[in-house]
């Protein structure tokens, strides 16, 4: 009782006498019955009508159980010798970056991430960087692309840990370089191209149907998909999967 008591007294002067009373009665209630036996409490699940309330419980669900690091924040400094984008990370990645040509652009491909960074990051349009894009390319795999204005040569990406702050950091820099050297080291890295036994197991286009037997075909374009999944909501939600359902 005289530790009751102690702790009582330590809460009244923490957080008020109301918290307190709550406490004490807590302290002299009866032992909470086993979870096991409690009393299920009633959950609210969407109607089969309802396809958009399904989705946007299921991808709740999701998010509160995803455990894919999270971009905090992006940052983009601009000079006539470096470009320097600075991705702010919940946890350590890793990533391969390359170049393509055709139109000129830098791509970064990491681990499936959450991305919550706000869109402040935005190119001056005086240097070598046009503009960006993002987004999930695929189930685990996230895309960053950046279309260029002028050729760069990507500098080996770092990772530094947090000193001072909360986050990791990933920094790209781009480096000015000649047309002639960017076309050099561009190109799809070897295990991205798609294989030639991939390629022969393609459908084949099926026989035209003639005029009299084609069917009407209406095509239904919900829009966003590939490496645009469009804006993301709180919960994770992309905006693909939600015009996706609607369609």
């Amino acid at each position: 009782m005289f530790l009751e008591g102690a702790r009582i007294h330590h809460i009244c002067r923490a957080v008020g006498v109301g918290v307190a009373l709550v406490v004490a009665s807590a302290l002299s209630a009866p032992q909470a019955a086993p979870a096991s036996q409690a009393s299920p409490r009633p959950q609210t699940t969407p109607s089969s009508d309802d396809p958009i309330g399904a989705l946007l419980a299921q991808q709740a669900l999701l998010g509160a159980r995803s455990a894919n690091p999270v971009v905090i924040g992006l940052k983009l400094s601009e000079t006539e010798a470096r470009t320097r984008f600075a991705v702010e990370l919940s946890d350590p990645v890793d990533v391969r970056v390359y170049t393509l040509t055709n139109p000129n652009r830098v791509v970064i491909d990491m681990p499936e991430v959450l991305w919550r960074a706000a869109d402040e990051a935005r190119p001056s349009g005086r240097r070598a960087v046009q503009s960006y894009r993002y987004g999930l390319f695929r189930k685990g795999n996230f895309r960053f692309i950046i279309d260029l204005k002028s050729p760069v040569k990507v500098e080996t990406p770092q990772i530094v840990p947090p000193d001072g702050v909360s986050s990791f950091q990933l920094l790209v820099d781009l480096t000015p370089t000649t047309a002639a050297d960017f076309l050099a080291h561009s190109g799809w890295p070897q295990d991205a191209k798609p294989s030639s036994t991939a390629l022969a197991l393609l459908p084949q286009a099926a026989p035209r149907a003639s005029q009299s037997e084609a069917k009407r075909l209406i095509v239904v374009d919900p829009g966003h998909g590939g490496i645009d999944p469009g804006t993301h909501g709180q919960s994770g939600l992309q905006e693909k999967s939600l015009v996706l359902a609607v369609a």
